[in-house]
């Protein structure tokens, strides 16, 4: 059985490696992750919405963050941002999608 960690590991080599490289922490993301874990967790996800939707890193990290910031403000429990936010970012792009 794989696990969660290898599966992860699995999308990150599967990114463009410029692009992976663009998710370095700057002084932007250091107000938006608490830690390094966190934002681990946030790249997994992430990179998992790239490999989900074909679109490239950088389009799907800004749209990520817009939204995780947005809803940061009012997160109670934050254990889970990255399924709330991987939802909006999700449906966010399948709207753009359909629209002409």
């Amino acid at each position: 059985m794989i696990s969660d960690n290898d599966r992860n590991a699995e999308r990150a080599n599967h990114l463009n490696k410029k692009e992976a490289q663009s998710f370095q922490t700057s002084d932007s993301d250091i107000s938006l992750y608490e830690d390094e874990k966190e934002r681990k967790v946030h790249f997994d996800a992430i990179a998992s919405l790239v490999m989900k939707t074909g679109l490239a890193f950088q389009d799907v990290q800004k749209t990520y963050e817009g939204v995780l910031k947005e809803f940061k403000r009012t997160a109670r429990i934050k254990d889970f941002l990255p399924v709330l936010v991987t939802r909006r970012v999700e449906n966010l792009i399948n709207n753009m999608k359909k629209s002409p």
